[in-house]
């Protein structure tokens, strides 16, 4: 069980300083994020991506510590996309949520997919969607 939730908790924080290079290093920091997320290469090399969209089925089997982590993680995620949405509105929290379950979703469903032309388009469309913040209305 230790080892399970130290390798969930690696496996959730890994992406940490590719997040924060990402978006220190352009002038739009959501759509580069969207880019790298919502990306054929994080579809098809799921050992070098995100864990939430790699944990995510198993979570509720895993329970406890791992699954605490996962929380953490989703938060930590929440937090940067209302830090790069920089809303003002008091719905940022509101659209994050949308946006990160948009681009976990579309990063599971393309993996279950597999690299086909059907889930390179949805990986498209959603990248779209989150770059010009089109998910939830103004």
């Amino acid at each position: 069980a230790d080892l399970i939730a130290q390798a969930a908790e690696r496996a959730l924080s890994d992406n940490e300083p590719t997040i924060e290079r990402i978006i220190a290093e352009t002038d739009n920091p959501l759509a580069a994020f969207a880019d790298w997320y919502v990306s054929t290469s994080h579809r098809d090399d799921p050992g070098a991506g995100c864990g939430i969209a790699a944990l995510g089925a198993e979570m509720h089997r895993l329970g406890g510590t791992p699954q605490q982590a996962y929380r953490e993680q989703v938060e930590r995620y929440v937090a940067h996309l209302q830090e790069l949405m920089n809303d003002t509105d008091g719905e940022s929290r509101r659209r994050a949520l949308v946006t990160l379950s948009a681009m976990v979703g579309a990063v599971m469903i393309a993996r279950a997919l597999g690299p086909t032309p059907r889930s390179d388009e949805l990986l498209r469309d959603v990248r779209e969607a989150v770059r010009e913040r089109r998910l939830l209305p103004d």
